[in-house]
């Protein structure tokens, strides 16, 4: 099996799809109407934010080692661009491709049991054929 089936199989059943077959299109945007109007808030967001990141970390939080506050910076910032990125409201569209089970199942029974006639009372079957519009219909016996 190759990588791309097996990813296509794996993705096929996350998403509740038997017998996917190919991803025919893939559409990335923004929820948020704000992100929407235009990705450079976006971009100035996550810069504004590792700029406090490392305001705080460099400046204010002298009793750590440096290698220890520049990590410490680079997970914070990681992390808050990452939460400004969700509250974008980030969407991806997958166009899929994929075969579908048969919708209508049909049975046809040629037992013997079919050649087994109906024997109403011809009261019921009058009845019946005025029911559902057959009024002429003479009864058979």
């Amino acid at each position: 099996m190759s990588a791309q089936r097996w990813f296509y199989d794996l993705l096929g059943n996350l998403l509740g799809l038997e017998q996917m077959q190919r991803i025919s299109g893939v559409k990335f945007g923004w929820g948020a109407p704000w992100a929407q109007r235009g990705s450079m808030w976006l971009l100035f967001g996550c810069l504004a934010l590792l700029a406090v990141a490392a305001l705080f970390y460099l400046r204010y939080q002298t009793n750590r080692s440096r290698p220890v506050r520049l990590a410490l910076l680079v997970f914070r910032g990681l992390l808050l661009c990452l939460a400004f990125l969700l509250l974008a409201e980030p969407i991806l569209q997958l166009s899929l491709q994929s075969k579908k089970r048969p919708a209508l199942w049909l049975l046809f029974d040629g037992t013997d049991s079919m050649d087994i006639a109906d024997d109403l009372p011809d009261e019921d079957r009058e009845a019946t054929a005025r029911a559902v519009g057959l009024a002429d219909a003479a009864p058979t016996g």
